[in-house]
């Protein structure tokens, strides 16, 4: 009995040891110390509540608030110019009842930008990777010019961009312009592609056909027969002669000298040479 259990005993210790890593075991090998990482994520740029920055000329006011600390002053300095330099003008002559004061907000964005009552949001990224491309105010401001309710979007962005193209005054260096009808393309296609559609028929037809037009978005007279009314076409009609020949002939009426806009190097070798 007494042999049988030291024998028992041994048998426990023994496994005791070798479980619990006794005897002459190598020590385990200590966690690696980890070193610092050499791209740690960056620290947050937006500002805990910005102040709003407002400037007041005549009888028009803007107010800044900007969100992010990478926000270029230079940046804010051209919109803020720009502003100033087009609003009044556009709400001059297209919507005299247009709100005399304007919100800039500057920060993260899931657009480019965007408008909404009397606000404008501009997203950070995109004016510091386009810092030239500050003519995007006019386009912005111009839908809050528009106020419209209910008409179609490619109106309202067509609009906007022939608006742009007229007082915009960077353009060209930002590589931005109206674009040329192409394969597929449509007037209802929005933007650029209505917006020289609309300048073309101007031209052509030699009435402010964009000021109607925009005035019957606004105040809900806009029929499909507008189009006839002012140019005994339809807008089918007036599309197929503007793919078949898209020269702009001709500066827009009561435009020269008015808006003072650089025309893209598209419509600068459409034009006729005594009209360059």
């Amino acid at each position: 009995m007494t042999f049988g259990f030291s024998a028992s005993a041994a048998l426990v210790c023994a496994l005791l040891v070798s479980a619990c890593g006794g005897g002459s075991s190598t020590p385990a090998t200590p966690p690696p110390v980890s070193s610092p990482d050499p791209n740690p994520p960056p620290t947050t740029t937006l500002i805990t509540n910005p102040p709003r920055n407002c400037e007041t000329q005549g009888d028009f006011t803007l107010c800044v608030t900007n969100h992010d600390t990478r926000t270029k002053s230079v940046t804010v300095a051209h919109m803020t110019d720009l502003f100033f330099d087009a609003y009044p003008r556009l709400v001059e002559r297209f919507n005299a009842g247009a709100p005399r004061t304007v919100e800039f907000s500057i920060g993260p964005a899931d657009f480019i930008a965007g408008a909404s009552g009397n606000e404008v949001r501009f997203q950070t990224e995109w004016l510091l990777d386009h810092p030239q491309d500050y003519d995007v105010v006019v386009h912005e401001v111009m839908h809050i010019v528009q106020s419209y309710t209910t008409a179609p979007g490619w109106f309202t962005e067509g609009i906007a961009d022939y608006v742009r193209d007229q007082y915009g005054v960077n353009n060209a260096a930002s590589g931005w312009s109206l674009q040329m009808p192409g394969a597929g393309s449509a007037y209802t296609d929005g933007y650029g592609t209505t917006g020289r559609f609309l300048l073309w028929l101007e031209t052509r037809y030699a009435i402010e056909f964009v000021d109607m037009l925009d005035t019957a978005l606004r105040d809900g007279s806009y029929v499909p027969d507008f189009w006839i009314s002012y140019t005994g076409k339809t807008v089918e009609q007036l599309w197929q002669d503007y793919v078949a020949d898209p020269a702009i002939i001709g500066m827009r009426l009561a435009g020269l000298g008015r808006h003072n806009s650089p025309r893209s190097a598209n419509d600068r070798q459409l034009l006729s040479p005594t009209m360059r």
